[in-house]
């Protein structure tokens, strides 16, 4: 992994309890991460994959172990300042899920710049994604397809013969080891984050998404301006994609009236 801008320190939003360099295997330092007092391992390895501008990596100690919680424990309470070593995977679940890359990193378009190729999986998995959420609280679960928008530019991967892909259950939606919060737009409820080792399907997705509202929660509902309005007699659960990227997906969860 080669860098040629100088290294930056990246600044955390919360007070930080130690300072600790990030270098490449080649030994060159890329940052200096600012550890916040509730740093995880998983949240640091997503942030040093964000400023990398990579699907993914995974960040070793100076023994050679792969960073975890506990490491971070010690870093605390001893204000170590060891480096950690930025290793960047060639798998890209992004583009694993739509079929553009084998298993074992091959890219199915060799020809293609990389960084290009991961702009397009990005466009195409977030319209994936938005379809999937539309289907949230449905009353009619219409047939949604996402069209292949590259034709002429790059060959549409099996699941989208022929130029479209079809909204089914069984589709996967949500690449492997991508964080996914979701967010309620009503004051008072949990945020949750979600992660899955293996691909998120349509129908996961779904049930994830879909919520039952109280008794006393939706005559409240049923009561505001917006459903009197209309003369709303049901309330029924919603969502939205409010960020789509390699490094993390957000979901905010909402509610509709019918």
């Amino acid at each position: 992994l080669n860098s040629s801008t100088a290294p930056r320190r990246y600044v955390a939003s919360q007070p930080w309890f130690a300072m600790v360099p990030i270098v490449s295997l080649a030994g060159e330092e890329l940052l200096t991460l600012e550890l916040k007092d509730d740093a995880d391992a998983q949240q640091l390895q997503m942030e040093v994959a964000k400023y990398l501008d990579v699907a993914s990596c995974q960040l070793v100690t100076s023994s050679g172990d792969a960073l975890n919680d506990a490491w971070l424990l010690e870093a605390k309470s001893d204000e170590s300042c060891q480096r950690l070593t930025a290793v960047v995977s060639s798998e890209d679940p992004l583009l694993q899920m739509l079929d553009l890359q084998d298993l074992d990193g091959t890219l199915r378009a060799p020809r293609a710049p990389r960084g290009e190729l991961r702009r397009m999986a990005l466009m195409v998995g977030e319209k994936m994604l938005k379809a999937t959420c539309s289907l949230v609280g449905a009353v009619d679960r219409r047939i949604y397809q996402v069209d292949w928008p590259f034709d002429g530019i790059l060959e549409a991967p099996p699941a989208f013969a022929p130029g479209f892909c079809i909204i089914s259950p069984h589709l996967p939606v949500i690449p492997a080891k991508t964080p996914v919060i979701f967010v309620p737009n009503s004051t008072g409820s949990t945020v949750t984050r979600y992660v899955s080792e293996q691909p998120t399907t349509a129908a996961e997705v779904i049930t994830l998404c879909s919520r039952s509202f109280p008794p006393d929660v939706e005559r409240e509902l049923l009561r505001s301006p917006k459903a009197v309005q209309i003369n709303a007699r049901e309330v029924f659960a919603s969502a939205k994609v409010k960020q789509y990227s390699a490094q993390e997906i957000v979901i905010e969860l909402g509610h509709e009236f019918c």
